[in-house]
């Protein structure tokens, strides 16, 4: 094989790399100033760290899975701006992809590359995706549900969901879409199975 018929094989593979390392360089730009924590953070860093250490979750408003993932940055990079935010930022760079993957397989290359541009560059997508909140860990659950959803993934797409509604309890909203949408498409068999997973 030539190099060429190698790349042509791979290209489903490398197209999203490539869109999530250059989306995880834009994100990672002066990502951890302030080193103060900002808006929602001073609930949910206190949250993560009290978890870390076996105690009971601090912030019972939500769920405690969006927490533990931000303790999983802090378990590794330390109790500090890099250490909140690393997780945020690595979910916020895989979203990028995956509306790549929706947009080509829904809309063709070209709305697919589109939508990457768009989100990159989204303000509201580029500072979540750079602070220590839940809803970039909502978004990318919900996100990676409805790509199962696209490609007739459908215990995998409710196993997104359940992490989704493992974030926060409005992931729910996403689970009723899900269901609605392929009970219009008469998939009934499929919603039947999604929801006990």
């Amino acid at each position: 094989e030539t190099g060429l018929d190698l790349l042509k094989k791979h290209i489903s593979f490398l197209v999203p790399t490539l869109i999530f390392l250059v989306t995880l360089a834009v994100r990672l730009i002066n990502f951890t100033s302030p080193p103060t924590s900002m808006a929602d953070e001073g609930y949910y860093v206190p949250a993560a760290c009290s978890l870390l250490i076996w105690h009971v979750d601090p912030n019972y408003v939500h769920p405690p899975l969006g927490k533990m993932l931000i303790a999983i940055g802090i378990a590794v990079f330390g109790d500090n701006s890099f250490g909140w935010r690393i997780m945020s930022v690595i979910s916020g760079s895989i979203i990028v992809p995956v509306a790549y993957l929706l947009g080509r397989k829904i809309f063709g290359a070209w709305v697919a590359v589109l939508s990457c541009i768009l989100l990159v560059f989204d303000p509201l997508q580029h500072v979540m995706s750079r602070v220590a909140m839940l809803d970039i860990f909502l978004s990318l659950f919900v996100a990676l549900a409805f790509l199962g959803v696209c490609y007739g993934r459908f215990s995998l797409s409710a196993i997104f969901l359940g992490l989704a509604c493992g974030v926060k309890l409005s992931g729910a909203y996403a689970v009723a879409g899900v269901v609605a949408y392929l009970l219009c498409s008469r998939r009934v068999s499929s919603a039947a199975r999604m929801i006990p997973v």
